[in-house]
């Protein structure tokens, strides 16, 4: 993840600048008050709360308030801060509450999340069931530089998020798990949870989380924008992210599980754009689009720049058009392709169409075995080659001197290199290619 830190440090230099207290005139903690919560019930619009290394065992709520609460990481980046000044929720509810309207103008930054439990009174509303580590409610506070681990919740047990509008930078979300909930549904989001928001989610790593449905993320939402993130070793019946629409830029998805059932254990969902992303490893289908009931028709999906390497299988795709831009697939054992029903419930064909793209070793073939057959068009642009990787097996995708993939993607300038170049296949070309 060295990519994540270069940007870390980056945009750090500007926190530190903009947020960073120059005088006496911030709250302290332990200081001036014991615990963050009495700090903030203290706090007035524009204050920020400054609180010093330590676990403070507490579940907070922001209230509504206009503040800023952070550790001494953003006086001087140093991320020791972020690992030593810890809220621990003592598995009593959510850590971290905004659900009183806050706005990017309420932040948290800095701090380790962690032993939340949200799984209390179910019936009695969302804020009981959502959101172990932190909860988001009709609010979009802006979370950046956080650690949210160990927590549990029915879903969303890192984080939960409904009619959100938050930006989300330089997270790391580990060790949550989902326990499902009192009606029996299955729990959904063991990083994030997410319903009807408009997250993006930047430079961030979810790792090794559990539910049964979208390990990593699940989203129920028209808008979900991933960038410049890690997404792995998460454990799921599903996949490691579920999502209705989502748009991922320059993201690595390795190494999930569908212990269960051989499904999408990378990414599965209705609308997914991706572009320079690395999708190996995972246990299951890298990417499974579409759906046997497909309402809003065949769906056009676009995958541009990405390599799927060593999953169970390289793709999956339910009654959709997709359009294959400028990959490499590369040992995946399958593509599965099957017709899905529309609203006037009749069978629509998938549609496949690749260009410039290499495509090899896929074990088993491509399994086309449903009528109406669908539709595959591997156009002459395309080959089938080793694409010479640098060291696939410790996930450094990068071409060597002399592979067929350099310097033949799309010759069109929209699609050049960051050099100018033309396109080279694989997750570091194009214009999103240096990362």
């Amino acid at each position: 993840m060295k990519y994540i830190y270069l940007i870390l440090f980056a945009i750090l230099l500007i926190f530190s600048c903009k947020l960073a207290p120059t005088d006496d005139n911030y709250i302290n903690v332990p200081k001036d008050y014991s615990t963050i919560q009495e700090a903030i019930d203290s706090a007035s619009k524009g204050d920020t709360i400054l609180v010093e290394p330590g676990t403070y065992y507490e579940n907070i709520n922001f209230n509504g308030k206009e503040i800023t609460v952070a550790s001494k990481f953003i006086i001087d980046g140093n991320e020791e801060h972020i690992l030593n000044t810890i809220i621990d929720g003592h598995n009593q509810e959510s850590v971290v509450t905004f659900k009183n309207g806050e706005t990017e103008n309420t932040k948290l930054i800095g701090f380790t999340i962690q032993n939340g439990r949200a799984d209390k009174g179910c019936h009695e509303g969302f804020d009981y069931g959502y959101g172990g580590g932190i909860l988001c409610k009709d609010s979009s506070p802006w979370l950046s530089f956080l650690r949210i681990k160990d927590n549990k919740a029915f879903s969303g047990a890192g984080i939960a998020f409904f009619n959100s509008n938050s930006i989300v930078n330089n997270v790391i979300i580990e060790n949550n798990i989902c326990i499902g909930d009192c009606w029996e549904i299955v729990g959904e989001g063991g990083g994030i949870f997410d319903f009807n928001s408009n997250l993006i989610v930047n430079n961030s790593v979810i790792n090794n989380n559990s539910a049964e449905n979208g390990s990593a993320i699940y989203s129920n939402s028209y808008s979900f924008g991933l960038n410049h993130s890690k997404i792995s070793s998460n454990v799921s019946g599903w996949a490691a992210i579920v999502a209705g629409s989502m748009v991922l830029n320059n993201v690595l998805i390795l190494d999930n599980e569908t212990p269960n059932i051989p499904s999408g254990a990378g990414i599965s969902g209705g609308k997914i754009l991706l572009t320079n992303c690395i999708i190996a490893f995972n246990e299951g289908f890298g990417i499974d689009v579409g759906g046997w009931y497909n309402p809003d028709g065949r769906n056009i999906y676009d995958i541009t720049n990405s390599i799927f390497f060593k999953n169970t299988a390289g793709l999956r795709a339910t009654g959709v058009n997709i359009n294959i831009h400028n990959c490499i697939f590369k040992n995946n054992i399958e593509f599965y392709l099957a017709p899905g029903l529309n609203s006037q419930e009749t069978l629509v064909e998938s549609k496949i169409e690749i260009n410039y793209s290499n495509i090899l070793n896929i074990d088993w073939g491509i399994k086309n075995d449903w009528e109406p057959k669908s539709i595959v068009v591997f156009n002459e642009n395309s080959i089938s080659s080793d694409p010479f990787f640098v060291d696939p097996i410790n996930t450094d995708f990068h071409l060597q001197f002399g592979s067929p993939c350099i310097d033949t993607g799309n010759p069109d300038a929209q699609y050049n290199d960051v050099d100018g170049s033309q396109n080279d296949m694989g997750a570091y070309g194009g214009p999103g290619g240096d990362w």
